[in-house]
C-alpha cells in the first residue's frame, strides 16, 4: 500500500522556526529543516536547494534575534 507524502506550507515550517525561544528548540527546528528538506526531495520539489537555503537563514537570523536579546537583557 503507498502512501502519498503531503508536504506542509513552508509557510508553517517558517512560523515554527520564528516562535523558538531557546537554543534547544533552535536544534530542534535545525532537524525539522533538515527533514523537510529531505521529504521535498523525496517528493520531487525543483527548487529543494532554494528551499534550504531560505529555512536556514530564517533560522540563523532567528537565532541572532535571541542571542541579541539575550545580550541586551543582561
Amino acid at each position: 500500500m503507498k502512501t502519498n507524502n503531503i508536504l506542509i506550507p513552508v509557510k508553517k515550517i517558517l512560523n515554527i522556526i520564528n516562535s523558538c525561544q531557546n537554543e534547544e528548540q533552535i536544534e530542534n527546528c535545525k532537524h525539522l529543516i533538515y527533514n523537510y528538506v529531505k521529504s521535498a526531495q523525496k517528493n520531487k520539489v525543483v527548487n529543494a536547494n532554494e528551499l534550504t537555503e531560505r529555512l536556514n537563514e530564517e533560522l540563523m537570523q532567528r537565532q541572532e534575534a535571541l542571542f541579541l536579546v539575550k545580550v541586551f537583557n543582561r
